[in-house]
């Protein structure tokens, strides 16, 4: 395998335009940046409880060299016992995509917070947690969890 270096305009024989695969231009991101959300844009994801629904501000960060924007809220759903939630940003490598998901706990009445998935293939930044009580009961108990880009 020979040594590779990148992004330059052209490969060696300054005639072949480069490509860069986004393996490589993830690498270069990942390296340069943190995982968390941009302090200085938007309302930096803030979170409120509006109704049966938790409303993710708009904000902006990294997940592994893969940024997103958000601008859309999740929600939570009831059910007859309590349950604990996260309201995550996921990146979904194959399907391209970082999307705000709430990931809900199993009802109990001692919820525990669900398990995250942070694989290469999927991973999810917590953004907040909260709990809803059961029988459509209110959202309460919403906590941060952000962690911010260049502390």
């Amino acid at each position: 395998m020979a040594f590779r270096s990148w992004p330059h305009d052209y490969e060696p024989d300054l005639t072949t335009p480069q490509a860069v695969t986004e393996s490589e231009f993830r690498f270069n991101l990942a390296a340069a940046t943190q995982t968390g959300v941009d302090s200085q844009y938007g309302s930096v994801l803030s979170a409120s409880i509006q109704g049966d629904t938790v409303v993710i501000g708009t904000g902006r960060g990294t997940i592994g060299g893969y940024a997103f924007l958000n601008d859309s809220p999740p929600g939570a759903t009831a059910s007859s016992l309590p349950r604990l939630y996260w309201v995550v940003a996921r990146v979904e490598v194959a399907a391209s995509t970082v999307t705000p998901t709430v990931v809900e706990g199993t009802p109990s009445s001692s919820p525990q917070l669900p398990a995250l998935v942070q694989t290469d293939a999927v991973y999810d930044l917590p953004l907040w947690s909260c709990r809803r009580d059961g029988a459509g009961g209110p959202i309460t108990q919403l906590t941060d969890h952000r962690v911010y880009l260049n502390p």
